[in-house]
């Protein structure tokens, strides 16, 4: 129930009496903190997947790069020194 709508119900006077509507305020506290705190434990654990995914693919893909780098020059060097006669 939104809050405009537990408002008019109180104003009209349809509501419990008032230990009876803290409990049930309080069970409602309750569970929306457990729900809260599910989806924080869900949100870390995506974060740290996806975490991991970005290094791996950086550890696949840029280090390889970074890799020919050094690799390129030597082996035109020496193909092109094979090719002299």
């Amino acid at each position: 129930m939104s809050g405009a709508y537990l408002l008019s119900i109180i104003e009209r006077g349809i509501c419990y009496n008032s230990f009876q509507m803290d409990k049930e305020l309080l069970d409602r506290f309750t569970a929306l903190e457990k729900k809260i705190d599910s989806i924080y434990r869900s949100v870390e654990v995506t974060k740290k997947i996806f975490i991991w995914t970005i290094v791996i693919t950086a550890a696949t893909v840029i280090l390889p790069l970074i890799g020919l780098a050094f690799v390129i020059p030597q082996y035109l060097n020496a193909l092109t020194t094979g090719l002299k006669f």
